[in-house]
């Protein structure tokens, strides 16, 4: 496989078998299940193959995937039910079922039991990455601007819609008619 624009370097390299320490935070980051699935179909639908096999038989449950089809039923059901789950979350969802991480699978691991594992992830884990995601955009978006803050001059931002009264307003007509009638202190003191 050759890296496209479709899949991440680290996507590659997990489908081609390479061993890496994954997070749920560093798997976020990684391809669509879906996107490797169109962009290398063998490719990928026989590493979510593997990986299956490899739950089930890490497990040991008694009562568990036994044929290459419930094998391959349990992959198209994964595709299916979780088109927005990316490849590396896919292998964090099933280290955590390995370590126990979902509760006591009481000796069964059927196709029903991992779905429902692979649910609880995105609605503990992958949630929990959704909001941290959600707030940085949110702080990116509203930072507070550097430096000094301005305050608003409200003359430049309302245009002179009203008239300008000049010398001729209420308190203009009454100054001149109480000149008429009264004499200017400076007369009186004469």
């Amino acid at each position: 496989m050759q890296p496209t624009s479709v899949l991440k370097e680290c996507t590659i390299s997990l489908m081609q078998g390479e061993r890496m320490e994954l997070t749920v935070r560093s798997a976020w980051d990684g391809s669509l299940m879906t996107n490797a699935i169109k962009a290398y179909p063998r490719e990928a639908r026989m590493w979510l193959v593997t990986e299956v096999a490899k739950l089930v038989k890490d497990i040991d449950a008694n009562k568990t995937l036994s044929s290459d089809e419930e094998i391959r039923f349990c992959c198209r059901s994964i595709v299916a039910d979780f088109p927005s789950l990316r490849v590396e979350e896919i292998r964090v969802a099933f280290d955590m079922i390995r370590k126990g991480e979902f509760g006591k699978l009481y000796e069964r691991l059927k196709t029903a039991e991992i779905l429902e594992c692979l649910r609880r992830y995105e609605g503990e884990w992958r949630v929990e990455m959704l909001e941290q995601r959600c707030a940085e955009e949110r702080n990116k978006h509203f930072e507070q601007p550097t430096g000094k803050l301005e305050p608003l001059n409200l003359a430049q931002l309302v245009p002179d819609v009203l008239p300008q009264w000049k010398g001729s307003g209420t308190g203009t007509q009454i100054r001149k008619k109480l000149d008429k009638l009264l004499p200017k202190s400076a007369e009186l003191g004469k």
